[in-house]
C-alpha cells in the first residue's frame, strides 16, 4: 500500500485553528471515537466501565496545546 505523509507544524496547524473555531471541536469528536474504539477493543471488562474524557474536555486540551485558550 502506498502511503503519503504531510508534514504540518504546530504553528501552521495553529492558524487553522484559529482560522476555524470549531476545528477543535470536530477534532475532539474523531479522537473521542477513536479513543473509545481503542479502549473497548483493549480493555479488561472493568477498564471499559471507566469514564472516557468527554469531548469538550479533549478541545480544550487541543486549544491548549496550540497556545488558542
Amino acid at each position: 500500500t502506498d502511503v503519503e505523509v504531510l508534514l504540518v507544524s504546530k504553528q501552521d496547524f495553529a492558524g487553522l485553528l484559529q482560522a476555524n473555531a470549531g476545528l477543535a471541536g470536530k477534532l475532539a469528536a474523531v479522537l473521542e471515537e477513536r479513543v473509545e474504539g481503542r479502549r473497548m477493543a483493549m480493555a479488561t471488562p472493568t477498564a471499559r466501565e471507566s469514564v472516557p474524557e468527554t469531548r469538550s474536555a479533549l478541545a480544550l486540551r487541543i486549544k491548549q496545546f496550540f497556545g488558542l485558550s
